[in-house]
């Protein structure tokens, strides 16, 4: 299954979200995969985010990973 979402980053907030998303701690990668999670992607334009991810079973993924520091 494929996803797809756009965010919107406070107003002010663009670098902030930049520098503490620069490097992806490896214990969110872990997380996301043992949600089934994979091919995650996030592409920032200005203050809009567009996400992409895939997943074998989306609902399952997303209830999984509720609550983790994504």
């Amino acid at each position: 299954m494929r996803a797809a979402y756009i965010l919107t980053v406070r107003p002010g907030k663009e670098a902030d979200y930049r520098e503490v998303h620069r490097a992806v701690w490896p214990g969110l990668i872990e997380e996301a995969q043992k949600a089934g999670i994979r091919n995650h992607s996030v592409s920032m334009s200005g203050r809009t985010l567009f996400v992409y991810l895939e997943a074998d079973d989306l609902e399952k993924s997303m209830a999984s990973s509720r609550g983790q520091a994504c």
